[in-house]
C-alpha cells in the first residue's frame, strides 16, 4: 500500500468510515492540531531522562491517537467505532480521574509562586510547555465543533481541558524551583 493516494490533490478527505470532507472541515482541524500535540510531545517524551515521565506522556499519546480517533468520525459514524477492529478504549470519566489524580499529585510536589510563569526554562519544560499551548489551540476549536455538532462523548472536552492543566505540571517538573522564571509586571 502507497502512503500517497492522491485523493487529497483537490483538497478533500475522508473522514473515518468514509465520509468525503473538505481538508478544511472542523474535525480535520482538531485533530490535525492533536496530530501536533502528538508530535511535541514525542519530542518531549525523547529530550527527557524521568521514566516516569515520559510513561505520563507516552500515555498521554495514546489517549491524544484515540481522542484523534474519534474526532475523525463524524457523529452519524460514531456507533461504527464500537464495531471497529482497533477495539479502542474510548476517553471516558475514569480517563478524567486519572488526569486529575496527576494533577493533584504533582500541584503537591511542585511549589509555584502566585505568579505567571514565563517558559523557556530548558528544552524539556519548553517542549511540554509547546505540546500544552498547542493542545489549548485544539481545545478552542474542539470546543467550536463542540457547539456546531454536539460531540457523542462528551468526556473529550473535559479531558482535554484537564490535560493543558497536567501539561502545565509536567513541564514545571522539568525546571529547578530556583531557575524558574516568573512575569514581573513593572
Amino acid at each position: 500500500m502507497k502512503i500517497y493516494t492522491r485523493t487529497g490533490d483537490n483538497g478533500d478527505t475522508h473522514l473515518l468510515f468514509g465520509e468525503k470532507v473538505s481538508k478544511d472541515n472542523i474535525r480535520c482541524e482538531v485533530y490535525g492540531l492533536l496530530d501536533t500535540v502528538n508530535s511535541y510531545l514525542g519530542m518531549a517524551r525523547a529530550v527527557i531522562n524521568d521514566k516516569y515521565i515520559t510513561s505520563i506522556i507516552l500515555d498521554i499519546q495514546n489517549d491524544i491517537f484515540v481522542i484523534s480517533t474519534e474526532i475523525s468520525v463524524s457523529n452519524k459514524n460514531h456507533h461504527k467505532l464500537n464495531q471497529s477492529k482497533w477495539n479502542l478504549n474510548l476517553i471516558n470519566k475514569d480517563s478524567i480521574i486519572k488526569i486529575e489524580s496527576l494533577i493533584d499529585s504533582f500541584d503537591k510536589k511542585i511549589n509555584l509562586k502566585p505568579k505567571f510563569v514565563i517558559p523557556g526554562n530548558n528544552i524539556k519544560s519548553s517542549s511540554i510547555d509547546i505540546s500544552r499551548t498547542q493542545l489549548r489551540s485544539a481545545e478552542r476549536i474542539l470546543t467550536n465543533l463542540n457547539k456546531k455538532e454536539k460531540l457523542k462523548n462528551q468526556n473529550i472536552p473535559k479531558y482535554i481541558n484537564r490535560l493543558s492543566d497536567l501539561l502545565f505540571y509536567l513541564a514545571r517538573s522539568q525546571e529547578n524551583e530556583d531557575e524558574r522564571v516568573y512575569f514581573e509586571s513593572n
